[in-house]
């Protein structure tokens, strides 16, 4: 039994050591792999028939799906949008471009993923309250169906960005390059725990004499064997001799 469990912790004790590199490479290909495209085709439609200059300009088709009433109360007029309308749709459309990248990348991977996580959060109340996503579209959870797009799906897709958050990027991302290029030795010295040279330890790796001590008049080479040595005598002067 003892060595059932043995084997048991050694497994798991090598696979714990790969999840510094392993857990969160393995997170950015899955985002990757199933939301990158995504999120570049969603901000592709934002930008309609105006290429780069819809990522300047707000466009008709961003208004009409970040504000769908908003756009619909002016007959999806963008030239009467409001200013804080138009910040939200051009941020909106500059981050499903730059955060996913950032995050495939590994590069500031912490605060892209919140950015991202408050976007899926956005985007799924303006799904539900913009547009008005029928039950069946958002779904509920603790039920048979598994695969409803809101509260399903994007629920894995936050805890996927969390992990992230929490974690980081891993050691295979632009973040562990620059890390290690601000610290080349790749220590942390604000925690140096090194221990101090004992008398035993030197550069050439030689014993270091050390003074004996004295104890009640007796050297340490005295306890160890050797006869002690006879006590000093004193002299005293009682008057010149001749």
């Amino acid at each position: 039994m003892n060595g059932l469990v043995s084997l048991h912790n050694a497994a798991f004790d090598w696979i714990r050591r790969l999840d510094t590199i392993l857990l969160p490479t393995l997170a950015r290909f899955v985002f990757a792999a199933v939301l990158l495209v995504y999120f570049w085709n969603s901000g592709l439609t934002k930008l309609g028939g105006e290429g780069v200059a819809g990522l300047l300009s707000p466009t008709f088709n961003a208004f009409a799906q970040i504000f769908p009433k908003g756009a619909e109360a002016v007959s999806y007029d963008i030239t009467q949008a409001s200013l804080f309308q138009k910040f939200v749709i051009l941020a909106g459309t500059w981050a499903e471009f730059i955060l996913p990248v950032l995050i495939v990348a590994g590069l500031l991977t912490r605060l892209a993923a919140l950015g991202m996580i408050g976007f899926v959060i956005v985007q799924s109340l303006t799904d539900i309250w913009g547009h008005g996503a029928d039950a069946e579209t958002i779904g509920s959870w603790f039920d048979i169906d598994s695969g409803a797009l809101i509260v399903d799906q994007r629920a894995f897709w936050t805890f996927l960005l969390l992990y992230l958050v929490m974690r980081g990027a891993g050691p295979l991302s632009v973040d562990a390059a620059i890390s290690s290029a601000l610290a080349p030795d790749g220590t942390d010295r604000s925690d140096d725990s090194t221990p101090l040279p004992s008398a035993h330890d030197s550069s050439s790796g030689a014993r270091q004499p050390t003074e004996p001590k004295l104890t009640a008049g007796v050297t340490e080479d005295a306890r160890a064997g050797a006869p002690p040595l006879p006590p000093a005598r004193r002299t005293s002067v009682t008057g010149s001799q001749n």
